[in-house]
């Protein structure tokens, strides 16, 4: 994704999308947060968690109003479980629905 406006306060901003599990026989976790370089992933900050639950796509939104730093990516990460085998982030499917103010 391209960075925030540096103008804008990230903290009165939501991400809406929607996501789903990819099979019944996985299940997948993944965060919401906010990074200061796209290039390095020690800088993700993560602001919510999203559990998809089910093939279907459900919406969801994440506001950003609990981040406190200077990052302007706002960015999805894949959750590693070490057990059980069936959670495995690479069976979520999401696309982006929104970014908008909260007002």
């Amino acid at each position: 994704m391209p960075p925030v406006d540096p103008t804008l306060d990230i903290t009165t901003l939501q991400v809406s999308f929607y996501a789903r599990q990819y099979s019944t026989s996985y299940n997948c976790d993944f965060n919401v947060g906010v990074m200061t370089d796209t290039t390095n992933a020690s800088t993700f900050t993560p602001v919510g968690q999203v559990h998809p639950n089910g093939t279907t796509y459900e919406f969801y939104e994440v506001p950003l109003t609990t981040y406190t730093g200077t990052g302007n990516y706002i960015a999805f990460q894949s959750v590693q479980h070490p057990s059980p085998a069936s959670r495995n982030p690479i069976t979520c499917d999401f696309f982006l629905g929104s970014i908008r103010t909260l007002t």
